[in-house]
């Protein structure tokens, strides 16, 4: 198999680009991959990469000279190309949506997932939510469908037996003297930072922080702007919100030392923060969006509050703070088994290999 992937990618950091890294690693074991990105810095081993920002002459010569027998695009702003490049060299189009936002990014988004719909030869989405979305979106016929759920999937976090949660809030400068809440977050008005930051008012500065740990290797002006406003909000001298960037190898080390993971998201696909928080052993707290119940059972392995609603934030933070360790554990101890059945990465990766080949077999006869 000769694969193309088009999209976004590492350094440049978010849960579309952890998906993408892990497929990259996962098929260029014993398959041709190659990627069509934007991004530059990261070396990987058993890959061609080529920029995107190079001429359409270049990009066609190197599709010309690797001959790629499916492509799988998954940066909607790229899907002109990628819809392009399938139609110019008879390539087919596998297109995976990893948000699926008609509500919130108006007419010109729609006629683009109908484009993308139309031109791809089958579209996958994260979460069932989004699948059902586009179905009903696009009025489909229950038996001409070819939209594909493909959720995405973590590894299972073990215990280390020389942890030291002390000593690592340390080495990340973090109080030990304090309950932390972690909202791992780009920094977006979608992400629902602000009604995290109205809630910590309700919080007693010395006995709390809330981290907010944003993905490194973005540099996007509007998420500035957005930090700035924020900050704007804080009295900074007796804050409890901190901003901090991280890689995604720091964060995981943070779930293990945080009490807390929230979520005050808007929107949202199958969270990857929300499945290693899980995966981790660390008590999540969700807004009720997009994906977010297919992974959360409210009380059982872990807590959804409604969207928009600063009260539901502080309410079920001071719940799980005050619940007792038997009952906790209980939680955690299910989360991670709704990571183990349902949400791993082997099941991920084995499903998109699955739907590969079954594309190319089909296109071909």
């Amino acid at each position: 198999m000769k694969i193309l992937f088009i999209s976004r990618s590492l350094p440049y950091l978010g849960g579309r680009e952890t998906i993408v890294e892990q497929l990259l690693k996962y098929f260029s074991k014993i398959d041709n991959v190659f990627l069509l990105t934007p991004d530059s810095g990261i070396k990987r081993k058993n890959i061609k990469q080529f920029n995107s920002t190079n001429s359409l002459t270049k990009i066609e010569a190197f599709i010309k000279r690797v001959k790629p027998n499916i492509i799988n695009c998954h940066t909607f702003y790229f899907a002109d190309l990628a819809i392009y490049f399938s139609k110019k060299f008879n390539i087919p189009l596998v297109f995976t949506l990893h948000g699926v936002f008609i509500k919130f990014y108006g007419k010109n988004y729609g006629n683009l997932l109908k484009k993308i719909y139309n031109s791809s030869y089958c579209v996958t989405t994260v979460s069932e939510n989004y699948k059902k979305n586009l179905i009903s979106f696009f009025k489909l016929n229950h038996n001409d469908i070819k939209i594909f759920c493909i959720k995405n999937g973590v590894d299972l976090i073990g215990v280390d037996k020389n942890f030291d949660k002390n000593a690592l809030r340390k080495n990340f400068h973090l109080p030990v003297n304090k309950k932390i809440i972690i909202i791992p977050a780009r920094l977006s008005k979608l992400k629902g930072i602000n009604y995290a930051v109205k809630a910590a008012e309700y919080f007693k500065y010395n006995e709390i922080l809330f981290l907010i740990a944003s993905p490194k290797g973005r540099n996007m002006r509007e998420e500035k702007i957005y930090k700035k406003r924020l900050l704007n909000q804080i009295n900074i001298k007796k804050s409890i919100i901190k901003f901090c960037n991280y890689t995604n190898k720091e964060l995981l080390i943070l779930y293990k030392i945080c009490d807390i993971c929230l979520s005050p998201s808007l929107i949202e696909g199958i969270s990857i923060a929300l499945l290693e928080a899980m995966s981790s052993g660390l008590p999540v707290i969700a807004t009720n969006v997009g994906g977010n119940s297919e992974i959360i059972s409210n009380k059982i392995n872990g807590f959804l509050i409604k969207p928009r609603n600063i009260k539901d934030i502080v309410t079920t933070i001071k719940t799980v703070l005050k619940i007792n360790s038997i009952k906790l554990n209980k939680i955690i101890y299910n989360a991670k088994r709704k990571i183990k059945f349902d949400f791993s990465k082997k099941m991920m990766l084995e499903s998109y290999r699955k739907l590969f080949n079954q594309v190319i077999k089909n296109y071909e006869n």
